[in-house]
This record gives C-alpha cells, sequence and structure tokens, in this order.
C-alpha cells in the first residue's frame, strides 16, 4: 500500500476511536460509574492508535515523536557530544529521583533497600527519541502493564484504567522535581512545598533533585526540561534549564533548612545489633559521615527482628536522617529509613 493511502487509513481509524471516545462520554455523562468503567478502554484505544500513527510517520518519514518531556544536556563545548555512559548515567539517576518524588507524593515508604514493585515500573520512562545535539532525549511515561493479555472485558479495562493511572503518576513526580528547581529561586513556592511535605522530605526531594544538576566537573554544562510534563492548566509549557549555579542554590537551600538533620545514604560494617531496642552501630564508615569511627543507628520500627539479626557483620547500606547535636558537629546518630545488604562489588566500593 502507497504510503499515503497508509496513512490515510490509519487516521480513518484514529479518527474513529476518538469519535467512539466523545460518545462513550455523551452516553455515559449522567452516569459516573458506567463512565469510569467505559471511558478508559474507549481512550487507551484512542491513544494506542495515535500513538501508532506517530511511529509510522517517525519511521516512514521521520518526523519528530510526540513525548511527555525533553530532557536536553549540554555539552561542556559548544556541539560537543556525549557519550551514552554519560546518559545512560544521567538517565538512571533520572529513574531514581523520579521513585523518590513519585513514592512522597503517595506518601508510601522506602524500605529495606527496596521500592514497591509498582513505583519502580511507575516511575520509568520509556526513550521514544534521542535527537541530534549535546544529547536531546525524548521520553514518554508508561503505556503498558508488565502482565500477561487479560482475556476477560473487565479485566481489560481496569488494566487500561491502570495504564491511565500510572502515567499521571509519573509525570506527577517528574513534574514535582521541577518545581523544586524553581522552588530554589522562589521562597514563596519553598514555602508551599515546605508546608506541603514537611521538611523532612523536602530535603529527600532536594537531594535527588541535586543529583540531576550539573557540576563544575560534569561533562555537560546544562540540562533543559521541557514539553507537556510542565505544563499546568493555565499555561504554555515554559523550558527550565538547570546549571551548576543551581546546583550550588540546591546546597544553599538543602544548609538552610538541615542545620539539625540531613538526609543521607552511609555505607559500612555492622558490627552490633541491639534487637530490643532495634539499634545497631556501624563501622567502617564511607560516603558523608566519613572520619566517624562509628555510627549508632535507630532501625525502622516495623523492620522484622529476624532481618535485623541477619545485619550483623554484613556490609549494607543506610538511608535516612543524619542528626547532629551542633550545627557544625558530626552527626550523633542516623534515623534509618532503609537498609540493605551489599553484594561483593558494592562492597568493594563500600568499605
Amino acid at each position: 500500500m502507497p504510503l499515503k493511502e497508509e496513512l490515510a487509513s490509519r487516521l480513518d481509524d484514529l479518527d474513529r476511536a476518538r469519535a467512539e471516545l466523545e460518545r462513550v462520554r455523551d452516553l455515559f455523562r449522567s452516569e459516573p460509574e458506567l463512565l469510569r468503567l467505559y471511558e478508559p478502554s474507549a481512550r487507551y484505544v484512542a491513544d494506542k492508535l495515535a500513538e501508532d500513527v506517530w511511529r509510522f510517520l517517525i519511521n516512514e518519514w521521520n518526523l519528530t515523536p510526540p513525548s511527555d518531556a525533553w530532557i536536553t544536556l549540554r555539552g561542556v563545548e559548544e556541539d560537543a557530544r556525549l557519550h551514552s555512559s554519560v546518559v545512560a548515567k544521567y538517565l538512571n539517576r533520572l529513574v531514581v529521583a523520579n521513585q523518590h518524588a513519585v513514592s512522597i507524593l503517595e506518601n508510601s515508604s522506602y524500605r529495606g533497600g527496596r521500592f514497591r514493585s509498582d513505583i519502580r515500573a511507575i516511575a520509568d520512562f520509556e526513550i521514544v527519541a534521542v535527537l541530534p545535539g549535546s544529547a536531546r532525549i525524548g521520553l514518554k511515561a508508561p503505556t503498558s502493564l508488565d502482565v500477561a493479555e487479560q482475556v476477560v472485558q473487565g479485566e481489560l479495562f481496569s488494566d487500561e484504567a491502570e495504564v491511565l493511572r500510572r502515567r499521571d503518576r509519573a509525570l506527577a513526580g517528574l513534574r514535582l522535581l521541577v518545581q523544586v528547581f524553581r522552588a530554589v529561586d522562589s521562597p514563596d513556592l519553598l514555602k508551599q512545598l515546605e508546608d506541603r511535605f514537611q521538611t523532612r522530605r523536602l530535603l529527600e526531594l532536594l537531594r535527588y533533585a541535586k543529583q540531576l544538576t550539573p557540576t563544575a566537573r560534569s561533562p555537560y554544562r546544562s540540562v533543559e526540561f521541557s514539553g507537556k510534563v510542565l505544563q499546568d492548566e493555565l499555561q504554555e509549557p515554559q523550558p527550565i534549564c538547570v546549571t551548576a549555579a543551581t546546583h550550588e542554590r540546591v546546597d544553599e537551600t538543602v544548609t538552610r533548612l538541615s542545620e539539625s538533620q540531613q538526609y543521607a545514604e552511609e555505607r559500612g560494617i555492622v558490627r552490633e545489633v541491639d534487637l530490643d531496642r532495634k539499634k545497631m552501630i556501624l563501622r567502617r564508615i564511607s560516603a558523608s559521615a566519613a572520619g566517624l569511627r562509628e555510627l549508632p543507628c535507630d532501625l525502622p520500627p516495623e523492620l522484622p527482628e529476624a532481618d535485623a539479626e541477619q545485619l550483623l557483620n554484613k556490609p549494607v547500606a543506610v538511608t535516612g536522617w543524619l542528626i547532629f547535636s551542633s550545627p557544625h558537629g558530626q552527626p550523633s546518630r542516623m534515623e534509618v529509613e532503609s537498609v540493605s545488604v551489599m553484594g561483593e562489588d558494592e562492597n568493594d566500593d563500600a568499605v
């Protein structure tokens, strides 16, 4: 079939799917429960056909694909090209940061060194394009579920609704990280975020947002976020560009907010465990508490006793809050939020 005819056929299918979506919305407008049941399926079909049209245009006519977000890493030198390892490392940081943002938005916990499986799936993105330039990457929120195909119609509707829900949650996490970048230059926005999430959660967001900003030694000088993910209800999406100066302002904001506490990840060897008091002693410490001979840790109250017992003499990574008795002193203890035993390769780096 000639390309124009095939495109026309695909567009006809898309028009019919969109008309069906509007028909469903009109038909069940006064019956919200039925609308919630049938609309996701019709919307899913229309979105999928629209995506297929774009893939056809991309493959056959080399057009730029739609995406929810564009991430542009600009090299230190004009027209510089970044190695794939640099891009891969940045995307990994982005996914980890988005996992934390989604988790905070849902007020869910990060325990035992691992996120809930659904948080990990939600916070990941699909790469839809890598365009010329230092590195311009198009990202799309999850568009499918990693489950076996359902054959029961009711389950099919449920799956499609879940896909749409996951898309919204993934984009909300990334949008929150961009808000954090804007907040370091806006006291009013920073106060809004602090009121919404409390200081500890905001410090956690700042920590992971900072990892998405370049430093003076980074192989890229700026990172620009753009696309639909930044669009609010009233305005056109405005790109935001972060640089090494942003990195410094995030650091300054963290310092102001954390005179007596600091969110951190530490690595070391567990040498003592008190099962009754849910405490442990970490020694041979690396990372930000380097120089301490030992670090007392308060374990999460919900950590099973058997799991705590297994930590003894193991190399571990702990994430939580370092508590300082004085603003410029060393931490006196850590309130642990998550703890995980490291493998041999990680151990070589940690101790």
